[in-house]
């Protein structure tokens, strides 16, 4: 693992960590619902970006094809920055967004 990619993954999970402090502390726990399981989700695709990744068949069904790796890494990294804004400044369009 290279420096950069242990670093980009301790920030995510130090940044979950805080949010579920924040929570802990505050008690809020109902109110942050959505922003901690988008954190959750968020550092699960940037910690184990292997892992968490769906495939799908090619056009032939010769061939099983995944995502980039650093695309989904990419992705649970902004999942957690959008988390962790949204639990820390008490904005509410991230729940605004999922629930409709």
């Amino acid at each position: 693992m290279k420096q950069y990619h242990f670093d980009v993954s301790f920030l995510c999970l130090f940044m979950f960590v805080g949010m579920l402090v924040k929570s802990w502390i505050m008690e809020t726990w109902a109110e942050d619902c959505v922003e901690l399981l988008s954190g959750a989700l968020g550092v699960i695709c940037c910690l184990f970006p292997e892992e968490s990744t769906f495939g799908y068949w090619g056009w032939s069904h010769r061939q099983w094809r995944t995502p980039p790796i650093g695309w989904t890494k990419f992705v649970g990294i902004v999942l957690v920055l959008l988390a962790a804004y949204c639990s820390f400044t008490g904005s509410k369009w991230l729940d605004e967004m999922v629930t409709g």
